[in-house]
C-alpha cells in the first residue's frame, strides 16, 4: 500500500501509509482496523467482561477505548445462552372426545367384557 495505488475497501478512495497503518484519502478509514478490534476483543475479552461488571459499560468501554456498542454487543454475545421454555397456550374451549372407559369388571358378562376389550384397543392405538 505504498506506491497510491491501492484502493479502500470501504469506498474505493486511494491509500497512503500513515505510521504504518494504510489509511484512506476519502474516508480515513483504517481496512485493518476491524480485525485489529476483534482480535483484541477475543484476546482480552474475559478482562472486558470483568471490567463491564465491576465498574459498569460506560467506564469499562471508556477503559478499554472501544465504542459502547461494541462493549454491549460483547457482553451479549459472551454472556451463557439462556434456554427459553414456552407453555404451550390453554385450549381455548375443551376437546371434543369419547368419555374415559370404565375400569375392568369381572361381573360383567363375556359379551360385555369382549366389547371393552375391543375398545381399549382401539383407544390404545
Amino acid at each position: 500500500m505504498t506506491n497510491g495505488n491501492d484502493k479502500c475497501p470501504r469506498c474505493g478512495g486511494r491509500m497512503y501509509l500513515e505510521y504504518g497503518h494504510p489509511i484512506c484519502l476519502n474516508c480515513g478509514e483504517d481496512p485493518q482496523a476491524p480485525a485489529a478490534r476483534k482480535n483484541l476483543y477475543e484476546k482480552h475479552g474475559a478482562e472486558i467482561l470483568a471490567d463491564a461488571g465491576a465498574l459498569g459499560n460506560k467506564a469499562a468501554a471508556r477503559r478499554w477505548g472501544i465504542p459502547r456498542r461494541s462493549l454491549g454487543q460483547l457482553v451479549k454475545n459472551k454472556e451463557p445462552r439462556v434456554p427459553v421454555v414456552q407453555a404451550a397456550a390453554p385450549a381455548a374451549r375443551p376437546a371434543i372426545s369419547q368419555p374415559p372407559l370404565p375400569p375392568w369388571s369381572d361381573q360383567w358378562t363375556p359379551e360385555v367384557q369382549v366389547q371393552w376389550l375391543l375398545t381399549y384397543e382401539e383407544v390404545v392405538k
